[in-house]
């Protein structure tokens, strides 16, 4: 499953001070995000030493997920998956105003409560970002690729046609491609701060939390495997890397990958690589899980032994506002406490941007019942 980056716009991004462009798809959507200059801004000045002090403020984060990210408790009891997964923007139903109890079932209730927590969170903050969907949707950024579906075997056609249009657009400013889940949460500065050892012109895949599959030529003959980087987590393609696929992504989806007996867009996607003698590299701070997930399958050490994470997958609609909210507040703490102030005025500049465009977006999307009079 994957995900995008692009620049800053009425339509909300991260500005980022090189050309990136970063791709999610997953099950029922794809979602490409584009990360451009438009703005100077020095990651190295951001994202300062682990040893700083959070300001004093009258917010109260979410303690469970303050203790289990910043390691500033011993308590280990995080129970943030258990929390509500219901969208809580807009509840209403559309036919009768009455406020559903439980999140409908339905494949379109079912997108935007799933969509709106990335597209209002960390996402916001992203440029250039598509949604790769069948199916349009008015107040999310959807790109419809033709007779995808929208079950699972569909995140493939997704994934490549999804992989060409972005190559289209982006192929004379990107320097790198970004696919990751739509239940992914991604710390955008950790995440570009990975790549400063990698070079663009190279032909790479860069991710974390790797696994084992098989790979196929022919439909049904099988190769040699891969050790490939979680897609959930997302996994980074170079530009290099995509001049070299795009003129044969549609005849390796086509001739060689089994799609509906193998539908895995990340193991099909590294197997491509690996045809083409690529392999991949892979750093730290790709999560396949959520926090609370990685904490009970490798245990705090682990997780602590890296402090800058750049995703966690599987994150549910209530947490990924809490894990925003979180860093968000890390990031102003850190710039306040190295007193960088040009970029602490520029990244509040852009939050409020993205807060009051995503008020507009909300505002079309959801209108509430009138008040009756008495």
């Amino acid at each position: 499953m994957q995900l995008p980056l692009s620049k800053m716009s009425p339509k909300s991004s991260f500005v980022i001070c090189v050309h990136k462009l970063y791709v999610i798809i997953c099950l029922f959507c794809t979602v490409y995000l584009i990360a451009s200059t438009f703005y100077s801004i020095s990651f190295e000045k951001r994202i300062v030493g682990l040893g700083f002090k959070p300001l004093q403020t009258n917010v109260t984060i979410h303690a469970n997920i303050t203790k289990l990210i910043s390691n500033n408790d011993k308590t280990q009891n995080i129970h943030t998956s258990d929390l509500s997964n219901e969208s809580f923007i807009c509840d209403y139903e559309k036919t009768n105003t009455t406020h559903r109890k439980t999140t409908s079932l339905s494949f379109e209730d079912h997108r935007v409560n799933a969509l709106r927590p990335a597209r209002d969170t960390w996402l916001s903050r992203v440029t250039h970002k598509y949604f790769f969907s069948s199916t349009p949707y008015p107040s999310l950024p959807i790109t419809v690729i033709e007779g995808a579906g929208e079950d699972y075997m569909s995140n493939m056609k997704k994934l490549y046609e999804g992989m060409k249009i972005a190559y289209q657009e982006h192929n004379q400013t990107a320097k790198f491609y970004f696919l990751a889940g739509c239940d992914t949460f991604v710390n955008v500065p950790h995440l570009l701060k990975r790549l400063d050892e990698f070079n663009h012109t190279k032909t790479l895949v860069i991710g974390g939390h790797p696994f084992g599959h098989t790979c196929y030529k022919k439909k049904n003959q099988t190769i040699s495997g891969v050790t490939y980087p979680s897609g959930g987590a997302g996994f980074f393609l170079s530009a290099a890397l995509m001049e070299m696929m795009y003129p044969k992504i549609d005849l390796f989806f086509q001739d060689d990958w089994p799609n509906e007996n193998v539908p895995y867009s990340d193991v099909a996607l590294n197997c491509f690589a690996a045809s083409l003698g690529v392999q991949p590299s892979f750093v730290p701070g790709f999560w396949a899980f959520t926090p609370e997930e990685t904490v009970t399958l490798d245990g705090l050490v682990k997780f602590h032994a890296d402090r800058e994470p750049n995703s966690f997958h599987y994150v549910s609609p209530t947490s990924m506002y809490i894990l925003d909210e979180f860093y968000v507040f890390q990031h102003i703490d850190r710039l306040a406490n190295d007193k960088n102030l040009n970029e602490l005025v520029k990244f509040t500049r852009q939050f409020v941007a993205a807060h009051y465009e995503l008020l507009r977006i909300i505002k079309t999307e959801c209108t509430l019942p009138p008040v009756q009079s008495t």
